[in-house]
């Protein structure tokens, strides 16, 4: 988990931020904005978070945030049946949470960009975009690579990468996930169209940037 800031450059925490959420193992990614930082906000999103995987969360790894690295979070991971790990990556370092950072780019800037993003009206569209097309182009549609080994060749470090996947393909592939979960991914996905979900994608955009720009005039 990380969260992005949409400041437009200027980092006051009066602005909003984007709640990035990626599985390690199968790439699928949930994304939630946020008006604000606070624990009560990020708490506030995670149990859509988890209702948005096809599969049940049994660990939750975290930047270093103050988001993140609180009571509140610990308190509500220890209460969930069974309960949440909870563990942090990497202190002191600026790509603490490398995993969900290598994604920030790709999952909100390439969508959102860096403008400011304040008005309290934009993120039920922000939310409603996240958890509807948007999700399901990034998961169904678009392919990602997974690191598989490195290998030191005389001076040059060699990655090798596993055959180029969508997450849903990773989530179907899994043994974990339950047959009916992966009956109904099969059946969603076949009533979309991937070139139909980014129109409407680029539409919802334009209705939060006209929001957007409408509230800061």
């Amino acid at each position: 988990m990380d969260t992005v800031a949409l400041c437009g450059g200027s980092l006051d925490d009066r602005h909003g931020w984007m709640f990035d959420a990626v599985d390690v193992h199968t790439t699928w990614c949930v994304l939630r904005g946020l008006p604000n930082r606070s624990q009560a906000s990020v708490c506030g999103q995670l149990d859509a978070v988890r209702a948005a995987l096809p599969f049940p969360v049994l660990g939750l790894g975290c930047d270093n945030g103050g988001e993140f690295i609180n009571h509140q979070l610990v308190r509500y991971c220890a209460a969930q049946k069974p309960p949440i790990g909870l563990t942090r990556s990497r202190p002191y370092r600026k790509n603490d949470q490398a995993h969900v950072e290598q994604k920030n780019f790709t999952n909100v800037r390439l969508w959102f960009g860096y403008d400011r993003y304040d008005p309290a009206a934009v993120w039920p569209l922000v939310n409603a975009l996240c958890a509807g097309p948007l999700e399901q182009l990034l998961n169904w549609y678009l392919p990602t690579m997974k690191l598989e080994r490195k290998e030191r060749v005389g001076s040059r470090t060699v990655r090798h990468y596993t055959r180029t996947q969508t997450p849903v393909e990773r989530v179907l592939a899994c043994p974990e996930v339950l047959a009916r979960t992966k009956r109904r991914l099969q059946a969603a996905k076949r009533k979309t169209n991937p070139f139909a979900l980014r129109r409407e994608v680029d539409r919802r955009l334009k209705e939060i940037e006209a929001e957007r720009e409408q509230k800061e005039a």
